[in-house]
């Protein structure tokens, strides 16, 4: 009854430490929130400089737009580039998981093999190094993990640097199994096992998504692109005329207000099939 008490509260502690169960309150400063992003897109400081620069420079203009124009025109444009930074950084992440989890059931399946031959898991996991390309994601989330070691961290530290960045659902378990394996003295293969079988899962349940909702989104395009014919043509054939409807107080805000609900229903039906980890 004692050692299940204790083992009990061996893997409340690993998973407190790797974020597994509850999470902790974020830190919802702004300083924090960018370096999160940041790190989740694999930025490095020159680009992330550059980013932060170019973002400047966009509020700026859009400032200078707004003073010479009209504030609400600034306001928009200033939210608009926030929003598109936000964006290439929240993309900028989402690629770099794909491509952490492209390699990922392969580093599974080295470690399973190494590990079931008897090998050390720490030992196979920094040996599994030269298996992956030097631009790999994987390759350099275990080339953290031996620099720590390396640094004289602990094994908790270091195990728990492993894909910190990456936001894929499979990887906080694999830090738990690998952690309570070491400390528990079983054996850390049956997890692998069903590690590369969850994952291969996932990858084929997105592939079998992006299939099924790939005439939705052709049909989004579609919707998108008749709605901006119509008032091309309109300016071509009768450019008064819109310019009319423009200047009407009602037709300029019916104008307005509906391009603004074509636009949200594109990025709604876009979000809707957006695929996720």
């Amino acid at each position: 009854m004692l050692s299940a008490i204790l083992s009990n509260r061996e893997i409340v502690r690993t998973r407190k430490l790797l974020g597994v169960t509850k999470r902790r309150r974020r830190d919802l400063s702004d300083v924090q929130f960018l370096k999160n992003a940041f790190d989740q897109a694999g930025l490095s400081k020159d680009n992330r400089i550059k980013f932060l620069k170019l973002c400047a420079v966009g509020l700026t203009v859009s400032l200078s737009l707004g003073l010479l124009i009209g504030l609400d025109v600034g306001i928009v444009l200033g939210l608009l580039i926030i929003g598109l930074g936000f964006i290439f950084l929240k993309s900028a992440g989402f690629k770099r998981a794909l491509a952490f989890e492209k390699d990922y059931p392969a580093f599974l399946l080295s470690l399973r093999s190494a590990v079931r031959t008897g090998h050390d898991p720490l030992l196979a996991l920094e040996h599994s190094v030269a298996l992956f390309p030097s631009d790999s994601v994987v390759r350099s989330e275990i080339a953290k993990v031996v620099k720590a070691v390396e640094e004289g961290k602990t094994e908790d530290d270091a195990i728990g640097l492993f894909a910190a960045s990456i936001p894929h659902p499979d990887v906080a378990l694999f830090r738990t199994g690998f952690l309570l394996s070491r400390k528990q003295g079983s054996s850390l293969a049956p997890c692998l096992e069903r590690l590369v079988k969850t994952t291969r899962q996932r990858q084929s349940f997105r592939r079998k998504i992006a299939s099924a909702v790939a005439m939705q989104k052709l049909s989004s395009f579609g919707v998108a692109g008749c709605a901006l014919f119509v008032p091309v043509m309109q300016f071509i054939t009768a450019p008064d005329d819109l310019t009319a409807a423009f200047d009407h107080p009602v037709g300029g805000t019916v104008i307005v207000i509906g391009a603004g609900l074509v636009v949200f229903g594109f990025f709604w039906m876009l979000s809707m099939s957006r695929q996720k980890l």
